[in-house]
């Protein structure tokens, strides 16, 4: 199918069809003959890479969804709205994003998400903790209203979480009500860190909401 072989020259809508068709046949082997067109064609847009994206996420070949949609970049290609709005294909996107360490990317992508599962949170999660950003996983999570999720993920930090990070959690907990945790949290942060002004300021913040939890 390649241009030079042919006495019409077919058209990119032409490439597409056959694309999106072959990827239609389902099966791994389904790709492979997409895969060679696709190589073949004399001039790639957006559409027809994300043609090929699609059937490889389609066939759960994540690792050559990823490495294709790398080539894409690499080619200055700009993705179509059909590829970023995939849901299976951003999962991994996210993941690709987050261990390369692309966290930005990643976080957008993921925060773009409408629905998000156990790996999308788990890929931006991790790449968010690699990078050295706990504070931000803590900040993520605890606004989608994960309070307790957040404190699992600071104690099972492999290094020991810094002061600004239990703040931001408790910070977190009075927000989302969560403020018998809260306390319990500050009063802990003072035993460790006794001579720092702003965590009393905390603790009286905290214990002033519980009070008025109570009145009410």
């Amino acid at each position: 199918m390649s241009c030079l072989k042919e006495k019409i020259a077919p058209n990119k809508f032409t490439y597409t069809f056959v694309l999106k068709a072959c990827n239609g046949i389902g099966g791994e082997g389904g790709v492979e003959f997409p895969r060679k067109v696709l190589d073949e064609m004399c001039k790639l847009d957006s559409v027809s890479w994300s043609a090929m994206i699609g059937g490889y996420v389609q066939v759960r070949r994540s690792s050559d969804a990823s490495s294709l949609f790398r080539e894409l970049q690499i080619e200055g290609v700009c993705p179509d709205e059909i590829i970023m709005k995939s849901a299976e294909l951003s999962k991994v996107l996210i993941d690709m994003f987050a261990k390369c360490g692309d966290v930005d990317k990643a976080l957008n992508l993921f925060r773009s998400m409408r629905a998000r599962n156990t790996f999308s949170w788990t890929s931006v999660i991790g790449g968010l903790a690699l990078r050295g950003r706990g504070v931000e996983v803590v900040e993520m999570l605890c606004r989608e209203g994960f309070v307790k999720e957040a404190l699992k993920f600071v104690q099972e930090m492999p290094i020991d979480p810094n002061p600004v990070i239990w703040r931001s959690l408790i910070n977190d907990c009075r927000a989302h009500g969560e403020l018998k945790l809260g306390e319990k949290i500050n009063r802990q942060l003072i035993r460790n860190e006794p001579m720092h002004e702003s965590n009393y300021v905390l603790l009286s913040n905290i214990t002033k909401n519980v009070r008025l939890g109570k009145e009410n």
